[in-house]
């Protein structure tokens, strides 16, 4: 079966995601430990629902998201930090001063994506689901062009540290798919 981007009957694309199984151990090594990546998400706790009902999440929204915590154990974003997330064509979501309200402002792209990864990270800090976070181009700040969160356990302040490293990343060069 395909899983490229389909058309549904309204023609809207959508993607779908595939669960790959982990790989057997052919080496030899005791195949009873696991990689750090095979941790169990965080139960779902009231303290949990809660926090996530404050973001506007369903009971059984929570659910799934453990489920798919479980589902898929790793989590891989690939971040474009190229020169062309300067460009001023992406928006955010912010609050008015009326925090009730909500606003949609122009941006770079690297600010809409920036938004989009600190909540993601700070999601997979409370979830406790280990996620990377790649870097497209090399970062002075960031060893190996990736960071993670949740990569050994929870630690709640692994968000707030992935919020401070990727601000201090300033998108340049060219993008090296194009290479």
């Amino acid at each position: 079966m395909d899983y490229s981007a389909k058309k549904s009957n309204n023609d809207v694309l959508y993607a779908t995601a595939v669960p790959i199984p982990m790989p057997v151990d052919q080496t030899g090594s005791d195949v009873n430990e696991a990689p750090w990546y095979v941790q169990e998400p965080a139960e779902m706790t009231p303290s949990l629902i809660s926090q996530l009902t404050q973001q506007g999440f369903p009971k059984g929204l929570s659910m799934a998201l453990r489920e798919n915590a479980l589902v898929f154990p790793l989590r891989v974003w690939i971040i474009d930090n190229s020169g062309s997330m300067n460009h001023v064509d992406g928006n955010r979501i912010v609050e008015t001063s009326n925090s009730s309200q909500l606003q949609i402002v122009n941006s770079t792209r690297w600010e809409e994506i920036q938004e989009c990864v600190n909540y993601h990270a700070q999601m997979s800090s409370l979830l406790n689901a280990p996620t990377i976070f790649r870097l497209l181009n090399p970062a002075a700040r960031i060893p190996n062009q990736e960071f993670s969160v949740a990569r050994n356990g929870s630690n709640p302040s692994e968000a707030s540290e992935a919020r401070s490293l990727l601000s201090r990343v300033s998108p340049g060069g060219v993008t090296p798919l194009t290479q």
